[in-house]
């Protein structure tokens, strides 16, 4: 943990990256910390963790083998936490990965967020990339606030080509038992296509109404 209260927030905000310049010294360094500190809700009752995958593999590694506080240099590591902790909310931490590609990485995120349960503590975990803003969060937590409702979804705007609606895999809100152990069994194709996996991993509790989806451009945009 970078910064900790000994107290838990209900809920996690799970951000990822690749460590991209645009996501660590623009958005994490500048905007997210102006942000929290108008979004009280998101400042007390979110905690932060970022998954970085900083290093690239063209192959992949093991599971257990796969989190590695020494795959990046301690300088960029250091640049990596020091933005974190702009943040002002009172528990920060990060984690290192390998980056398995674009598509792959995305998935991957959520596999390990699973896995190694980083997630079992809080009721809602909001997944979301650092470029992707909540500009407005009072339409995400009413949704939230829904009784029944355990996702919050935003489409990709993609659906047209695959004749139903796609999940976004950079943005999505959901309670806990909603990231449960069948995740780690999703067979990932050799062309993986992220949006068509997260939204074959939440296609069950769609059906059965536990889905929200959030108008366009309201879960925001980098």
């Amino acid at each position: 943990n970078l910064r900790n209260s000994n107290e838990s927030a209900q809920n996690l905000l799970y951000m990822t990256t690749a460590c991209s310049t645009h996501h660590i010294n623009v958005k994490l360094k500048y905007c997210w910390p102006v942000l929290m500190k108008q979004k009280k809700y998101l400042q007390i009752f979110f905690d932060v963790l970022l998954y970085a995958t900083c290093t690239t593999s063209k192959t992949g590694i093991e599971m257990d083998n796969r989190i590695s506080r020494n795959a990046i240099s301690d300088d960029y590591k250091n640049i990596i936490e020091s933005t974190l902790l702009l943040l002002p909310n009172k528990n920060i931490s990060v984690v290192y990965g390998t980056n398995t590609g674009y598509q792959r990485g995305a998935i991957q995120g959520i596999i390990d967020l699973v896995y190694y349960g980083w997630s079992t503590q809080y009721n809602w975990i909001i997944r979301i990339n650092p470029d992707v803003m909540i500009l407005d969060e009072i339409p995400l937590l009413n949704a939230m606030n829904r009784p029944g409702i355990s996702l919050v979804l935003a489409d990709c705007g993609a659906g047209h080509i695959y004749s139903k609606r796609l999940i976004h895999s950079d943005f999505f809100a959901a309670k806990n038992f909603e990231l449960t152990q069948k995740i780690l069994h999703i067979r990932t194709p050799r062309q993986v296509h992220a949006e068509k996996i997260i939204t074959h991993i939440f296609s069950q509790s769609i059906k059965m109404g536990r889905a929200a989806w959030l108008a366009s451009g309201n879960h925001g945009s980098g």
